[in-house]
């Protein structure tokens, strides 16, 4: 192989990594598990059990708000996906992987005061709300 033609190999083998990188620290990007993202700010407990959310309405002060999600649900996959307004046709403001149960993960937001809508991706019947104050 000619030096250029390795060197054009190097370069785009260098720019699908930055765009790979750029699309995992993007704002849908998903938060991780229990052991990555600090519990801090208002914390709120959802539990995905019975292919439903408890609780269905959530409220928290405006900052840091992390939400704490335990998949009950052995062998089922879930996630929580969190919206700006009542319903999901909103921007995403963050979302969790999908993961089958039981599980658990974390999500950390930073939101102002409004309305959010909550569900999740493999299941839009589970679904809630949440009111920032």
């Amino acid at each position: 192989m000619l030096p250029t033609a390795m060197a054009r190999i190097a370069l785009l083998l260098a720019l699908a990594f930055i765009a790979a990188m750029a699309v995992a620290c993007g704002d849908d990007a998903p938060s991780s598990g229990p052991d990555e993202i600090p519990l801090e700010g208002t914390v709120l407990a959802v539990t995905a059990r019975d292919i439903r959310f408890t609780p269905t309405e959530l409220s928290a002060p405006a900052g840091v708000i992390t939400i704490a999600l335990k998949n009950e649900d052995g062998g089922i996959p879930h996630n929580i996906r969190v919206h700006r307004g009542n319903n999901q046709s909103g921007d995403t403001v963050g979302r969790t992987e999908i993961e089958d149960g039981p599980s658990e993960q974390r999500l950390r937001l930073e939101l102002e005061a409004g309305e959010y809508y909550y569900h999740c991706d493999p299941h839009p019947n589970m679904r809630g709300s949440l009111i920032v104050t």
